[in-house]
């Protein structure tokens, strides 16, 4: 009795033909796996080609949903651009989707020149930990009303636990106003008004956080974001303060008290003292 092609059991990849097939798939640049079949035991070149670009486009457009605001800026024809080489030089390594192009930002610094636009990889940066930010874990945030049974001395002593979604950042300026330019394009979350004074000329410093279900980005002074970035590092108050007095003697460490909590970047109780932690 005849057999059809399809009756057939395929032969299983070597590690070795793998890694052919795999390379040949990501980059046009290589030949075609030279016994490589299609259904009806020809040769299936045109076929392969056929489905190599569909693997790329898909991964081009899984780019492009992670990083809208970059594609918003730059254009879809250039973004597509930097997205193809990155495809080719960075291929998933995980199964899970979200992953793929945690390495965008630093491919776009070394290797992407974009006049102009030297920035980009700031703005990749940004959009990756909106990224990050928005799949971290959901844990219950510290609310002002937490702090109220405290006196001066445990007030100045307190150590805050950070969210797993709270993320400090010093990036270009620029990138954060075509972030800005592109927020209704990519529909995500506004950038929110700084805390105290205004940001540098050239160089801002971003806190992202995720209270409940949306992420919220805030442009913060450079006193703002010593006083922030120490309390999550794990200093005390104190020593918060003092870092944004050095830079900022007018800083209005209520104020920023005020928003470290409302801006959702720090756990809910229980908070330690400097006592308790030794």
């Amino acid at each position: 009795m005849e057999q059809s092609v399809t009756d057939h059991k395929l032969p299983e990849l070597s590690p070795l033909g793998q890694d052919v097939f795999s390379n040949a798939l990501m980059d046009p640049a290589h030949d075609r796996p030279d016994n490589l079949l299609g259904r009806d035991g020809s040769k299936a070149g045109k076929r392969f080609d056929v489905y190599r670009n569909n693997v790329i486009v898909s991964l081009m457009e899984a780019l492009g949903d992670a990083y809208p605001a970059l594609r918003y800026f730059l254009g879809s024809d250039a973004f597509d651009q930097i997205a193809r080489l990155y495809v080719v030089h960075h291929p998933p390594k995980s199964p899970i989707m979200a992953e793929f192009g945690a390495h965008l930002a630093s491919f776009i610094d070394k290797t992407i020149a974009i006049e102009g636009a030297e920035f980009s990889g700031d703005l990749a940066r940004l959009e990756r930990q909106w990224l990050t930010s928005f799949h971290e874990a959901d844990v219950d945030g510290l609310t002002p009303d937490a702090l109220t049974t405290l006196n001066e001395n445990e007030i100045s002593a307190l150590v805050l636990l950070a969210q797993p979604a709270a993320k400090l950042m010093s990036i270009d300026a620029r990138a954060l106003s075509a972030w800005q330019g592109a927020v209704d394009a990519s529909g995500r979350e506004a950038v929110q008004v700084p805390v105290t004074g205004s940001a540098d000329e050239t160089f801002t410093h971003c806190l992202l956080t995720r209270p409940q279900f949306t992420v919220k980005l805030f442009a913060l002074s450079s006193a703002a974001a010593a006083f922030v970035g120490g309390l999550i590092a794990g200093d005390t108050l104190s020593d918060a303060a003092q870092a944004a007095a050095d830079i900022e003697p007018d800083f209005d460490i209520g104020a920023g008290l005020s928003f470290a909590i409302t801006s959702g970047a720090f756990k809910a109780l229980p908070i330690k003292n400097q006592t308790e932690l030794h």
